[in-house]
C-alpha cells in the first residue's frame, strides 16, 4: 500500500520538477548563464516538496482512494476465495464495507504522510 502512495506522489511530482527546471533553464539561457548543481538540487527539492504536498492533499480527501479506480485498494487477492464465499452467502455489503474501510485508512495515512 505504501508503494502505491509513493508511486502516486512520484507521478504527481514529475510534472512539477519538469516545469521548475524548464523555467530555471529558460531564465539562465536568457541571461547566458548555466544552472549550478545547487540550483538544480534546490529546484528538485522544491518540486518534490510541492508535489508531495499536492499529492497528499488530493488522495487524503474523502474518496481520494475509494472513488479513484487507478489507486483504489481492492479486497486482498490472497483471500479472493473468501470474498467470493461471503458474497455468495449474501454478505457482499460487508465485503464492500471492508474495502471502503481499507481505502479510508489509506486516505488517513496520506494525511499523515504530508509532513514527512
Amino acid at each position: 500500500m505504501k508503494q502505491l502512495v509513493y508511486l502516486t506522489i512520484l507521478l504527481l511530482t514529475s510534472s512539477f520538477v519538469t516545469a521548475k527546471l524548464n523555467l530555471n533553464k529558460l531564465k539562465k539561457s536568457l541571461t547566458g548563464e548555466s544552472l549550478t548543481t545547487e540550483e538544480i538540487a534546490s529546484g528538485l527539492k522544491e518540486a518534490l516538496t510541492n508535489g508531495v504536498s499536492k499529492g497528499s492533499d488530493l488522495v487524503s480527501q474523502l474518496d481520494g482512494y475509494y472513488k479513484n479506480p487507478e489507486i483504489k485498494i481492492p479486497f486482498p487477492p490472497e483471500v479472493k476465495q473468501v470474498e467470493s464465499s461471503l458474497r455468495q452467502l449474501g454478505l457482499g455489503s460487508e465485503v464492500d464495507k471492508f474495502v471502503e474501510s481499507l481505502n479510508r485508512a489509506a486516505e488517513d495515512a496520506a494525511k499523515e504522510a504530508k509532513p514527512i
